[in-house]
C-alpha cells in the first residue's frame, strides 16, 4: 500500500471526560467524515479522524485514481479547524455544575 498522504486530526481525551474509554462510534461529535480513530495513549484516551474519504483529494493515490470534481484537499488549516469544533464539541458533552443562588426564598 503507497503513503497515502492524507491528514488526520486528533485530540486526547482526561480520564475524567465522559466519554474516555468509549468507542469513537458512540461519541456525538460532528467532524468532516465522523470520528474514525480511538485509542488508549498513555493517560489520555486519544479519538480522532482522517482526510481520506470520498470527495477528498489523498495525494498518495492522485496516480492510480482519476479525479472527481469538487475534491477537496484538507490542509493544516483545515484540520486545526475542524479540531477546533471538535474541542468545542467535546467540551460542551461535559456536565456541568451549577450552582444556583437563593435570593427570593425559592428553593432551586
Amino acid at each position: 500500500m503507497p503513503e497515502l498522504g492524507h491528514l488526520c486530526g486528533y485530540v486526547e481525551l482526561p480520564s475524567k471526560h465522559p466519554y474516555y474509554g468509549s468507542d469513537y462510534e458512540d461519541i456525538p461529535v460532528d467532524v468532516h467524515g465522523g470520528l474514525t480513530y480511538a485509542m488508549q495513549n498513555e493517560e489520555y484516551w486519544e479519538i480522532g479522524f482522517d482526510c481520506a474519504h470520498l470527495g477528498d483529494i489523498i495525494p498518495g493515490l492522485i496516480d492510480h485514481i482519476s479525479a472527481l470534481p469538487n475534491e477537496h484537499y484538507w490542509t493544516i488549516q483545515d484540520v486545526e479547524h475542524e479540531l477546533y469544533k471538535l474541542v468545542d464539541q467535546l467540551d460542551r458533552l461535559q456536565p456541568r455544575k451549577i450552582k444556583l443562588e437563593n435570593t427570593n426564598g425559592i428553593e432551586h
